[in-house]
C-alpha cells in the first residue's frame, strides 16, 4: 500500500494496469456515510467502473490508504468492472464538521460527487438483525448509527436514559443525496409512542427530535422509510446524543476578514455556546460549515453560515411597522428572525433616481424554514414591487428607483409562519450585475470525458440585472496557479448575449484516469467598477438529486473532467494544403478543411477555433455543404497593417460524441507574402507624336519549382487617350529589368497623367497574383516649334514689287 496526502485532493494509487473498457465510473454509496475528523476509518466505496488507474478528489484534506484485493496467491485481482473498493481514510484533524464529498475518476469517466458527513459522533454499525422491538440493537449514547433501510422491516435501536435526561435524535439521508425518506419515533418499553418526526422543516425531508424523559428506563428509536422502500443504497445516519436541534445560526451570514459572534437557538430554548467566526477573504460566497454545542453536551449540531463581502445590518426590534423600520445603507445584508406567526420586519433605505436595487433572499440554503415574501414600498406606503411564489428557489426582487428618496422593504414568511427556526438574510446590492448558471435541459452537463490534450465544452447561461456588457469567463481557483496548461477558448458572453459555449483545453501531460475539478468565474465592468459571478450548477444538481434541495456551495461550482485514452478518433479534419500563403495585395485566402467522419453515428457539427493571429490578420470559419460533402472553410483576411513573414496558426477542432469530447489540433504554417514587386520609371516627358522610354523592374518569388516555368505578364494601365504601350509583355525570368517605349499620337492631350501604373500578373501557391507598381507621372507635352533658315526669314521680310 502507498499513502498520498495533499491539502486539496487525494489520489488513490493504482495496483493494476488500466483497461480499455468503456463506460462510466460512478459512486453510488459508501459504508459508512460519515467520517470523524482526525481519526482513521475503513470505508467501502460502492459504484461501477472503479478500475485502475483510479483517482479520487475530496473537498477536504485527507490521507487515503487503498486496501488492494488479493487473490489466493496474494496477487492483486483485476480491476475491470470493479464495483467497490476498500480504503482507510484519515480526515485532517481540524476539518470543519458538515457535508463533504468524494469524486472518483478513471479512464472510463468521472463520477458524480458522493456526499458524506464529517461528524464528531462515533459510528455504530447497523447489525442487520434489529427489525423488531424485542430484537432492538443496543446503542450507547452519544453515537451515530450507520444504517440501511430494509423496506417493510423497521430498524430499532434501544438505549438507557435517566429520569430528566434530554436526548436529541436526527436522521441524515436526503441532505446527503440518499433516497431514504425517514420517519423517526421514540418508544417506551411497552412500544408506546413518546415522540414522532416526519419531514422536519428546514431539513429537506430529514427529521429531528429532542425529548425529555420523565422516568429512567430503556427506550427505543424506530427508523423506517416513509414508503417502506429498502435496499443497500438507501443509507442513513442516525445521530443520537445531547446536541441542539433546529440550531439556526444568527446572523445567517458573516463578512469575510472580520470576526462575527454567531449565536444559536435550540427549539427547546436550551442554552448553546456562541461561536466566534472569522472567515478569510478567500471564502467569500461559500456556505461555511459551523457547529453548535451545549456546554458539556454529547455531539454537535451541524449547520452553515454564508461568508459575504457585505456588512451586516441586524434588525432592531421592534421593526414590525414601516414607522419602526430598521435603517440600512446600501450595500448591506439584512439579518433578522420572524419569531412569531404573521410577523413582518421592515427596513428603510435611501436611493437615487435610476438606481437598480436587488434584494436577494438567503434562507433555506442555510437551514432556515422561511420562504420569504418581500415587498418594496415608497415613502408614502405605495407598493412598488414584490416577490415570493413558493417555487422552492430563493428569490431576488429587482427594482429600478424612479426618484430620489427613501424606500421601505417588508419581509415576512410566505405562509405567515414564525419561530426561532425562521431566520432570514436579505442581501441588498445596488447597480447592474449578472448570474451564471448551467441550465437544466437535455444538453446539461457538469462532468465530462476527454483525452490527454483534449477539451470539454461547457454551456454557460447568464441572467442579467441591468448589465448589458460582455462577460469574460475564466477558470478560477487553484488551476490559475498551474500555468497555461489549461486554456480556454470562446470564453466571452457578448454584450447583451445570454450564452456562450466555453471550451476548456486539458493539459497534454494528463494521463488516462486523471481527474480535473474546475470552477468557472465570469467578470465584467461598469465604468471603473468590476463585477463578477461564479458559475452555478445548482439547477442540474437539484434535477439529478431532488433529495438534495440545497447542495453545498463547494459542489455547486464544481465541473469535473476525466481523461480517457485517445482511442480511435471519430473525426479527422485535414487542410487542403501543407503551407498556406496569403498574398498581402490579394487581401484574402481560403483554406478548406476536409471533414472525415470516422464513425457512422457521429452527426454533430464541429466547433472550429482559430488561435492567436498576428496584428492585421483576421479569420472567419464557415461550415459548407452537408453529409459527404460537408467541410469547413477558413478565410484569412489581411489588412495593410499585417507584417510580411511566416506565422504558425493553431486551429482547434472540437467535437463531442457519446459523452466524450475530442480535440484535434492542426498547426497551419501561414506566410504573409508579397511575391511580386514591380516598379516603373519614365525617362522624361512624352511628346505629342513622339516616343519615350520606360524602365520596368520586377522581383519575383516562387512557391514551387514548377512556378518558375510559368510566365509573368506586364501591362500598362490608365494610359491617357492617344497614348499607347507595348501591349502585354510576358517574361519567365525570376527577376529582371527591361526598357519599353510609350508612343503618343500627334493629337494626344497635353498634360500630366498621374495614375499610370504597370500591373504584373503571375501565379503563386496556386493563387493568381496581380500587383501594381506605384503610379508614375506621365507628362504629355507639345513638340517644340521648328526654327526656319535665316535666308528664308529675310525673303519673307522683303516688300512685294507692284505690277
Amino acid at each position: 500500500m502507498k499513502r498520498i496526502h495533499t491539502p486539496l485532493f487525494v489520489v488513490l494509487v493504482s495496483f493494476c494496469l488500466a483497461t480499455s473498457a468503456w463506460g462510466q465510473t460512478s459512486l453510488s454509496y459508501s459504508s459508512p456515510i460519515a467520517l470523524p475528523a482526525g481519526q482513521t476509518v475503513e470505508v467501502t466505496l460502492f459504484g461501477a467502473k472503479l478500475e485502475d488507474p483510479l483517482r479520487i478528489w475530496t473537498n477536504f484534506p485527507a490521507n487515503i490508504d487503498v486496501i488492494p484485493e488479493l487473490d489466493k496467491d496474494g496477487k492483486p485481482k483485476p480491476t475491470k468492472d470493479r464495483k467497490s473498493i476498500r480504503c482507510r481514510i484519515t480526515v485532517a484533524k481540524n476539518t470543519p464538521l458538515g457535508i463533504g464529498g468524494i469524486v472518483a475518476a478513471s479512464a472510463s469517466g468521472a463520477s458524480d460527487a458522493l456526499l458524506l458527513l464529517i461528524d464528531d459522533l462515533p459510528t455504530t454499525p447497523d447489525n442487520g438483525a434489529n427489525h423488531t422491538l424485542a430484537t432492538a440493537q443496543e446503542i450507547t449514547l452519544p453515537t451515530g448509527v450507520a444504517g440501511a433501510s430494509d423496506g417493510v422491516k423497521f430498524d430499532f435501536y434501544k438505549f438507557t436514559a435517566k429520569a430528566g435526561q434530554t436526548v436529541s435524535a436526527e436522521v441524515w439521508a436526503a441532505r446527503l443525496g440518499y433516497g431514504f425518506d425517514p420517519v423517526l419515533r421514540i418508544l417506551d418499553a411497552s412500544g408506546k409512542e413518546l415522540a414522532f418526526a416526519d419531514d422536519t422543516p428546514g431539513l429537506d425531508g430529514d427529521v429531528q427530535i429532542r425529548h425529555a424523559f420523565k422516568a429512567a428506563g430503556v427506550y427505543t428509536l424506530e427508523v423506517r422509510d416513509v414508503r417502506y422502500r429498502g435496499g443497500a443504497a438507501l443509507r442513513y445516519r442516525l445521530r443520537v446524543g445531547d446536541f441542539p436541534i433546529g440550531a439556526l445560526p444568527f446572523p445567517l451570514g458573516a463578512p469575510a476578514g472580520k470576526t462575527t459572534a454567531v449565536a444559536f437557538t435550540s427549539l427547546d430554548g436550551a442554552k448553546i455556546e456562541p461561536f466566534a467566526f472569522s472567515p478569510p477573504p478567500a471564502a467569500i460566497g461559500a456556505l461555511a460549515s459551523v457547529s453548535a454545542k451545549f456546554a458539556g453536551g454529547g455531539g454537535s449540531a451541524l449547520t452553515r453560515v454564508l461568508v459575504s463581502d457585505l456588512s451586516d445590518v441586524v434588525e432592531k426590534s421592534p421593526n414590525n411597522t414601516a414607522e419602526q423600520a430598521t435603517p440600512a445603507t446600501i450595500p448591506c445584508a439584512l439579518d433578522g428572525r420572524l419569531s412569531a406567526a404573521g410577523e413582518q420586519d421592515f427596513y428603510r433605505i435611501s436611493a437615487k433616481k435610476g438606481d437598480l436595487l436587488r434584494f436577494s433572499e438567503v434562507t433555506r440554503s442555510l437551514g432556515s424554514s422561511a420562504v420569504l415574501f418581500m415587498r418594496l414600498f415608497d415613502a408614502k406606503g405605495k407598493k412598488l414591487a414584490e416577490v415570493g411564489n413558493g417555487s422552492g428557489a430563493e428569490q431576488t426582487l429587482s427594482y429600478t428607483v424612479p426618484a430620489d428618496g427613501e424606500y421601505v422593504l417588508s419581509v415576512q414568511d410566505l405562509l405567515q409562519r414564525g419561530g426561532s427556526e425562521y431566520g432570514y438574510r436579505v442581501e441588498v446590492r445596488e447597480g447592474p450585475g449578472f448570474s451564471l448558471f448551467i441550465k437544466n435541459d437535455k444538453n446539461a452537463r457538469i462532468k465530462f470525458i476527454t483525452h490527454p490534450g483534449g477539451a470539454v465544452a461547457v454551456v454557460v447561461d447568464c441572467q442579467r440585472f441591468g448589465y448589458d456588457g460582455p462577460i469574460t469567463l475564466a477558470l478560477d481557483g487553484p488551476l490559475e496557479l498551474m500555468g497555461p496548461a489549461y486554456r480556454v477558448f470562446n470564453n466571452v458572453i457578448p454584450a447583451k448575449g445570454a450564452r456562450a459555449t466555453m471550451l476548456i483545453k486539458i493539459p497534454d501531460t494528463l494521463p488516462p484516469g486523471a481527474l480535473s475539478t474546475l470552477s468557472i468565474v465570469g467578470r465584467g465592468a461598469v465604468g471603473d467598477r468590476q463585477i463578477s459571478a461564479r458559475l452555478s450548477t445548482t439547477q442540474v444538481l437539484q434535477a439529478k438529486r431532488p433529495a438534495v434541495r440545497q447542495p453545498p456551495t463547494w459542489l455547486t461550482s464544481l465541473i469535473r473532467t476525466a481523461v480517457a485514452p485517445v482511442g480511435t478518433p471519430f473525426f479527422v479534419l485535414k487542410p487542403d494544403r501543407e503551407k498556406v500563403y496569403l498574398v498581402k495585395s490579394n487581401k484574402q485566402t481560403v483554406v478548406n478543411l476536409a471533414f472525415d467522419k470516422r464513425h457512422k453515428d457521429f452527426k454533430s457539427a464541429l466547433t472550429i477555433l482559430v488561435g492567436d493571429l498576428p496584428v492585421g490578420l483576421t479569420s472567419a470559419v464557415k461550415k459548407v455543404g452537408k453529409d459527404k460533402d460537408e467541410h469547413y472553410e477558413i478565410t484569412f483576411t489581411a489588412t495593410d497593417k499585417v507584417a510580411l513573414g511566416p506565422h504558425q496558426v493553431e486551429v482547434l477542432s472540437f467535437g463531442d460524441f457519446q459523452g466524450k469530447g475530442r480535440l484535434q489540433k492542426t498547426v497551419l504554417p501561414v506566410s504573409i507574402v508579397q511575391p511580386i514587386v514591380v516598379s516603373a520609371t519614365v525617362a522624361g516627358p512624352l511628346t505629342q507624336g513622339g516616343r519615350q522610354k520606360v524602365r520596368l523592374s520586377v522581383k519575383r518569388e516562387f512557391a514551387t519549382d514548377a512556378e518558375k516555368q510559368t510566365p509573368l505578364t506586364l501591362q500598362f494601365q490608365n494610359l491617357p487617350a492617344a497614348v499607347t504601350g507595348p501591349g502585354q509583355i510576358s517574361v519567365t525570368a525570376p527577376s529582371f529589368e527591361i526598357e519599353v517605349e510609350l508612343a503618343a499620337a500627334a493629337g494626344a492631350k497635353v498634360g500630366v497623367a498621374a495614375n499610370v501604373v504597370v500591373e504584373a500578373t503571375a501565379t503563386f501557391g496556386g493563387q493568381k497574383v496581380a500587383v501594381k507598381s506605384s503610379p508614375i507621372q506621365l507628362n504629355v507635352v507639345a513638340p517644340a516649334p521648328k526654327k526656319e533658315p535665316a535666308a528664308k526669314k529675310d525673303a519673307a521680310k522683303k516688300p512685294t514689287a507692284k505690277k
